[in-house]
């Protein structure tokens, strides 16, 4: 369900696609489409066996790669500061637990930190 509800979102803030690592990421299925309340049908959904590769072809041909971090290590910063420059971003979300692995952290051109609203985890059904 977390994977349909990261599609949801992205389709939500206008992204033009999302790209997952095929083997660390749930798969496409009944359940995330239902989860995604659409958005897996009309969006672009591409895997990669090797993200630090695709990170490091997309850098070469023009991408931004913006690495968002856990915590306190990189510069807050809103949506709408992402695609400065004009040139096409790329945002890298981690896990939950750990966050970005290290080797992917070293493909992004800048690490940021999303400020919440909340210090919970909130699902789409939490709240009150």
């Amino acid at each position: 369900q977390n994977l349909g509800a990261l599609l949801r979102s992205a389709h939500f803030l206008g992204a033009a696609g999302v790209l997952v690592s095929f083997k660390n990421s749930a798969p496409l299925s009944a359940a995330t489409s239902k989860a995604s309340a659409g958005a897996m049908e009309v969006m672009e959904v591409h895997a990669t066996t090797n993200l630090v590769r695709t990170l490091a072809a997309s850098r070469k041909n023009g991408w931004r790669v913006v690495g968002a971090a856990l915590g306190r290590t990189g510069e807050a910063v809103r949506s709408s500061e992402l695609a400065l420059g004009g040139a096409p971003t790329i945002l890298v979300l981690g896990n939950e637990g750990k966050g970005l692995r290290t080797l992917v952290k070293r493909e992004c051109d800048v690490l940021v930190a999303i400020p919440g609203k909340l210090a919970l985890e909130l699902g789409a059904g939490g709240g009150g």
